[in-house]
């Protein structure tokens, strides 16, 4: 799985890329049925947010056939978010595993 990280208006730590790569690591278990090609995660911190600093974190998976799955969360803590995405996430590639599944055994 190819990871690829965009960071603006913060520095991204190692110890973050750990954490993102780690928790995406949970994906592979769909590869049975959905190939992820790959993974790219947009993080970034509106510091004029009227609530504060606010993490925005974004995740497009690329999938065969053209798709993309994509989940979007924001919130004032980075593992937050990234909890809420993984939890979208994983739900869309369960839904692609049951169309996959649906459509061999139509064939």
């Amino acid at each position: 799985m190819n990871i690829q990280f965009y960071a603006k208006n913060f520095e991204l730590t190692q110890d973050l890329k750990a954490l993102f790569t780690k928790k995406l690591e949970k994906l592979k278990k769909y590869k049975q049925s959905v190939e992820v090609l790959n993974v790219r995660a947009d993080i970034s911190q509106d510091a004029h947010h009227h609530k504060g600093d606010v993490f925005r974190v974004d995740i497009n998976v690329d999938v065969p056939k053209k798709k993309v799955l994509r989940a979007v969360e924001q919130s004032a803590d980075i593992r937050t978010a990234l909890d809420a995405i993984l939890s979208k996430l994983e739900r869309q590639m369960r839904d692609e595993k049951e169309r996959y599944i649906g459509q061999r055994k139509s064939a």
